[in-house]
């Protein structure tokens, strides 16, 4: 039987894989785009020479832009675990819970974190009309718990009770620390992938066409551009493939164990279902595994089935049917 301290294992274990994979995976990927380039244009120019002879060459001419690629993604991996809440919460653009205006959310999230045996996590609420709600953090005692505008106005109480404990399991189950670095590593790659690649395209076009070093630095700018915003357009689905669906389905469990009302959670995700679309992540899929349901819009599309099949979040209809089997079973701690 897999339990919670299962889950908080294997989450450590992801984080520590995915702190280490990217760096290096970045690297080897940087360093066979520029062999496979340097091949290709040496074997015009001289067609006889040995491909370890080129490999050697790129080696030696790249390696300190190489290590100082591969010394910054390391600084960035350790801001992003660091610091990456702070980023998120930023990009959310939410605000901080007021003591006295939103004191009975306050209150409802202080008791269903004494419940769950959690630190008080840092409340915050997004502008916006949709039914959702992400928890981000490295650990309980750096847990940051989102709310909507939609979600606060149109829920119960017992609905948002469930929704909190759901937060809090994610929470519990450091899912939030693996999502937080995810996010940032693959944001940061998309995002320095492009403004390389447009540094690059204006380094080649600004007349000094005759300069040979500007076109060769306009050139591997190129490179680095197009491999670091491919890589993070190709890691980002793959990324998302390797995170398991099981970690919503115990989250559900573990806030029906939490508020011992599975029946509350059950009709959050109904009225969830539908309308969980948030107008500031749309385009940004990346951010969807934070949060309770799928905050992208559903419109249909031609690869549709491909978002079924890539999707961090099991249908909310199987969600529901595992919380009415526990909702027959008497909960004991």
């Amino acid at each position: 039987m897999i339990t919670t301290y299962d889950f908080i294992d294997d989450n450590r274990r992801k984080t520590i894989l995915l702190v280490c994979l990217f760096p290096i995976s970045l690297i080897a990927m940087l360093y066979f785009s520029f062999f496979i380039i340097a091949v290709i244009s040496s074997h015009y120019t001289y067609p006889n020479l040995a491909p370890f002879v080129i490999f050697k060459d790129i080696h030696y001419s790249y390696y300190p832009l190489v290590l100082i690629i591969f010394l910054f993604s390391i600084v960035w991996t350790l801001i992003s675990f660091y610091s990456g809440q702070n980023f998120i919460m930023s990009f959310a653009n939410a605000r901080p819970a007021d003591a006295v205006q939103d004191k009975e959310i306050i209150r409802l999230v202080e008791n269903i974190a004494i419940t769950a045996g959690l630190p008080m996590p840092q409340v915050h609420i997004m502008y916006d009309n949709s039914l959702n709600a992400f928890a981000t953090g490295r650990d309980p005692k750096n847990a940051h718990i989102v709310l909507t505008t939609g979600i606060i106005e149109k829920l119960e109480k017992s609905e948002l009770e469930g929704v909190i404990a759901h937060e809090m399991a994610h929470i519990n189950n450091r899912d939030t620390r693996l999502m937080m670095i995810i996010i940032l590593l693959i944001g940061f790659f998309t995002f320095a992938g492009s403004f390389i690649l447009r540094m690059g395209i204006g380094m080649g076009g600004n007349g000094n066409r005759r300069n040979k070093s500007a076109g060769k630095g306009a050139g591997i700018l190129f490179v680095i551009g197009i491999v670091l915003y491919v890589y993070g357009i190709i890691v980002a689905p793959l990324i998302r493939l390797a995170v398991s669906r099981r970690r919503e389905y115990q989250a559900d469990a573990k806030a029906a164990l939490i508020t011992r009302n599975p029946q509350g959670l059950i009709s959050a995700l109904q009225k969830i279902s539908g309308h969980s679309a948030i107008r500031s992540f749309q385009g940004k899929e990346i951010m969807s595994p934070m949060c309770i349901e799928n905050p992208l819009s559903n419109e249909p599309s031609l690869f549709g089935f491909l978002s079924d099949i890539t999707s961090t979040h099991p249908p909310i209809e199987k969600r529901i049917a595992a919380l009415e089997v526990m909702d027959g079973i008497k909960i004991n701690y």
